[in-house]
């Protein structure tokens, strides 16, 4: 299955002093990033104020967080 067409599972907390959202790509081991609040909002779609939760993203938004996503991984 070609990886630009699955969607991943993230898990995200929102720092509450930075302000940023630390972000787990699920499934994935080691796979952390630290992305600033108007870049995950606008790529997820999460409500601004969210401080915590889990959403789908697809092959764009992952690799533009720096996940390293590969075929046949734990996609959704």
């Amino acid at each position: 299955m070609d990886t630009h067409l699955q969607s991943y599972q993230i898990r995200y907390v929102r720092h509450p002093f930075t302000q940023n959202y630390h972000v787990t790509l699920v499934g994935y081991p080691r796979q952390n990033a630290v992305i600033q609040p108007a870049a995950f909002i606008r790529a997820t779609g999460v409500h601004p104020r969210a401080v915590l939760g889990a959403a789908q993203i697809d092959w764009a938004a992952a690799a533009a967080f720096g996940f390293t996503v590969t075929e046949g991984a734990a996609a959704v």
